[in-house]
């Protein structure tokens, strides 16, 4: 018999297993259906400067924790300094 079954298993068992991944696959089904109405939400005014800083500067989008991990596992540390301001003094 193929499949994630083992050997000794019961019926009884692989029914429960076969509704489990039923139910999962369910789940995940789920999850893709609601991405594209996230996706397609309209952005506050917060999300989309820090959209917009992402990527004009390259850095990772999200959280400010999983970005500044992010950010030093990448290498991308220098993605978080500041910008200088111009000198608007005349030379």
């Amino acid at each position: 018999m193929g499949g994630p079954f083992r050997p000794g298993q019961t019926d009884e068992s692989r029914l429960a297993c076969r509704e489990n991944q039923r139910g999962r696959k369910e789940r995940v089904l789920q999850r893709r259906r609601a991405i594209p109405r996230h996706v397609n939400q309209p952005q506050s005014a917060a999300e989309l400067i820090a959209l917009q800083t992402s990527v004009s500067r390259g850095r990772p989008f999200g959280g400010d924790t999983w970005c500044k991990k992010v950010a030093k596992q990448m290498s991308l540390e220098h993605t978080y300094r500041s910008v200088p301001e111009k000198d608007s003094r005349p030379l």
